[in-house]
């Protein structure tokens, strides 16, 4: 497995200001997996093809209620028909290629590792899905994002491979998303700030080098607190 994982996040670009931006997304128990490359580009536009993502989910919400008993065939059905699906390039807007289309309601948890980190952590988290939670039909994300240099960002000072997991919110999210922060966080992962996550403000001064720094600069800012909502004042210890 571990090899295999390696070869997934060895699909996605590294980021690192020349190269395109990078995603794959990953079917767990099914395996197959989609690659996404964008680039900044001076041309006209060429048409986007219309957006299949409800249709592609409907067709895994469909096949793991129906095979749930045949995950092996599950998996050989929409290896076969990504197989035959064509490749798409396109130029348009940035807005109208990064951003898609979501009907369809879920729960999402996403964390952004170390990159050399990634495959080991992606691993586990493909292994604890298709072991203890078949059920979910999402599609993993994994993508490539670059190193940069503001205090907060998950992406502070260190080339990154964030992994998110996503859950149907027609049922209970948490027993999966419990099961997998801890690999999330053994690996040094960084929770995404609007995304599902039960990290306190202990957890991120222990992630953030520049943390008490920041939370100086909040102060000195906002020393009332106005613009310190409940939520936030949870996250940076003030409740």
């Amino acid at each position: 497995m571990g090899a295999a994982d390696q070869g997934y996040v060895g699909a996605v670009p590294a980021d690192d200001g020349r190269a395109p931006f990078g995603r794959i997304l990953l079917c767990p128990v099914l395996r197959p997996c989609a690659v996404h490359r964008q680039r900044p580009v001076r041309q006209t536009g060429q048409p986007k093809p219309p957006e299949e993502d409800e249709e592609g989910l409907a067709t895994l919400r469909k096949l793991r209620t129906v095979l749930a008993w045949a995950p092996w065939l599950r998996g050989l059905i929409i290896r076969s028909v990504m197989a035959r699906l064509p490749a798409e390039d396109y130029v348009q807007d940035w807005l109208n290629v990064y951003a898609s289309d979501r009907r369809t309601r879920f729960n999402e948890m996403e964390y952004h590792l170390p990159f050399e980190e990634g495959p080991k952590a992606l691993a586990e988290i493909i292994e604890l899905t298709e072991k203890r939670f078949p059920e979910v039909y999402f599609p993993m994300e994994v993508r490539s994002v670059a190193a940069d240099e503001f205090w907060l960002s998950p992406f502070y000072k260190r080339p990154t491979c964030s992994i998110a997991i996503h859950h149907d919110a027609a049922s209970n999210p948490l027993p999966f998303m419990r099961a997998a922060e801890p690999i999330f966080r053994k690996y040094g992962g960084r929770p995404h700030w609007g995304k599902m996550h039960s990290l306190t403000a202990r957890d991120f001064a222990a992630l953030y080098p520049r943390w008490k720094d920041a939370m100086e600069v909040r102060r000195d800012i906002d020393p009332q607190g106005r613009f310190v909502s409940p939520y936030l004042a949870s996250l940076f210890g003030l409740a």
